[in-house]
């Protein structure tokens, strides 16, 4: 009898209703907690790069146009849903360009490029983001 005392692994039925009664209460603590929303901003941080900067690009600002570099593995569906979650704006349609690895010397040394997707995403009217604000 003293035996069953000391074997760590066993329970008596009294004990396993508080501990399931413990458990309960935790998962209702966190079901509130907003973890989807930290997994939706992880996810857009995957998909969408940085922005690019660049004149030609500045000028399409005026149009409603901005352009980001996206991960090469990213689609239309994704890279809207993180441009609307990392903004907060609407967007109305994106296209997706893809750029190729070009040569390059620098001297003796030659290389490459780094190839990549970047995306045009269109704001619905109204909307407005500040990419080259500090640039």
């Amino acid at each position: 009898m003293a035996l069953s005392n000391l074997n760590p692994f066993s329970k008596k039925p009294e004990e396993a209703k508080p501990a399931a009664a413990k458990k309960k209460s935790v998962k209702e603590k966190k079901s509130g907690s907003g973890k989807a929303g930290n997994e939706k901003t992880l996810a857009a941080l995957k998909s969408v790069l940085r922005p690019i900067v660049s004149e030609k690009n500045t000028m399409l600002n005026a149009l409603n146009k901005y352009v980001f570099e996206v991960a090469p593995e990213t689609n239309r569906i994704e890279v809207k849903k993180g441009i609307e979650v990392l903004y907060n704006v609407r967007v109305e349609s994106v296209n997706i360009i893809p750029v190729k690895k070009r040569a390059v010397r620098y001297g003796k040394t030659s290389g490459w490029t780094k190839a990549g997707k970047k995306a045009i995403v269109t704001l619905k009217k109204g909307e407005k983001i500040e990419v080259s604000k500090g640039v």
